[in-house]
């Protein structure tokens, strides 16, 4: 069986060239284009719980812990898609509770909050304003499409 970039870093610990910290060999890097940055914004200070690090004309960039993920918003008026599908998958229901009670205490729309077919997923899924759909899952029980 082969290992995976990650498993293999995780492996063997070479020493830590990035000039930037962070507390996990790897996390993802999503830059979402948007119409309008400051529109959207409060979506995402919602959405991920704090403000971003850093936010300047037309920019914001959330430096994430939790998941590991560096997200940006930028003004890309011409090529803001506004399609985009992400998903997060927890290890726990109480996240899920804690997530649509703060987007429901912020005025904002929950899609579909539920338990899928059989009680094997629980899920919760939101949108932007720009149409980019999150889903945030919990697989409850091994063997589904989701793991």
């Amino acid at each position: 069986m082969t290992t995976s970039i990650w498993q293999q870093s995780q492996q063997s610990k070479p020493p830590i060239d990035s000039a930037v910290d962070f507390p996990t060999p790897s996390r993802f890097h999503v830059a979402l284009n948007v119409v309008d940055v400051e529109l959207i914004l409060p979506f995402y200070q919602t959405l991920f719980g704090k403000q971003p690090d850093t936010h300047s004309d037309g920019y914001a960039k959330f430096d994430l812990k939790e998941p590991p993920m560096l997200f940006s918003l930028n003004r890309v008026v011409h090529n803001a898609k506004g399609n985009g599908d992400f998903g997060v998958q927890l290890n726990n229901v109480h996240q899920i509770v804690e997530m649509s009670d703060r987007i429901k205490s912020a005025g904002m729309e929950v899609l579909e909050q539920d338990t899928i077919d059989d009680g094997t997923v629980r899920k919760l899924t939101v949108m932007d304003s720009e149409g980019n759909r999150w889903t945030l899952f919990v697989v409850l029980n091994a063997g589904t499409d989701e793991e």
